[in-house]
């Protein structure tokens, strides 16, 4: 029978050369690092709505958007990502760029490029976007309608109307 070594330095994966630094890449291999990354990139710059936080009425901005409180009315962020954390909990119409969904919506989706719905996610109304993710876990109870981005991209006043059938 053979007997593989095992060097002292090699058994945790996090100790280089010995010496007690840990190396955090090693950690993060594959498509867990690569998701790790995409969010870290996509809420960098983004503005946080705090869990306390209950805005009503109409939302806008230019920049990425992240809310873990409570929104009430319209959320517009055409050129930017919506994230709706496992915290949030959103009764609005909502039109951006990507919706990411952790939380609860109630209302309908309107997205630019996608829909991403995590399995903590919940969704009461209608998505309109070329791209849908579900994941296991996840609620949904509406309608899924898979346009081009073109299709999706209407004007303030033609968004408003198709969004409130």
């Amino acid at each position: 029978m053979w007997r593989r070594r095992i060097d002292a330095a090699r058994r945790d994966p996090k100790v280089v050369g010995g010496s007690g630094l840990c190396d955090t890449e090693q950690e993060d291999v594959g498509v867990k690092a690569a998701v790790k990354k995409q969010t870290l990139s996509i809420n960098q710059n983004a503005t946080k709505i705090g869990s306390s936080v209950v805005i009503e009425g109409e939302l806008t901005g230019q920049q990425d958007l992240i809310v873990d409180g409570r929104v009430d009315g319209i959320i517009r962020l055409p050129d930017h990502v919506l994230t709706v954390g496992r915290n949030g909990r959103i009764k609005a119409d909502v039109i951006a760029r990507t919706v990411i969904v952790l939380g609860a919506v109630t209302g309908d989706i309107r997205a630019i490029e996608k829909v991403d719905l995590r399995e903590s996610g919940s969704v009461d109304g209608n998505i309109v976007s070329p791209s849908v993710s579900i994941i296991e876990g996840a609620h949904f109870l509406g309608s899924v309608v898979m346009e081009q981005a073109e299709s999706v991209c209407l004007s303030d006043a033609k968004s408003k109307a198709l969004i409130r059938k």
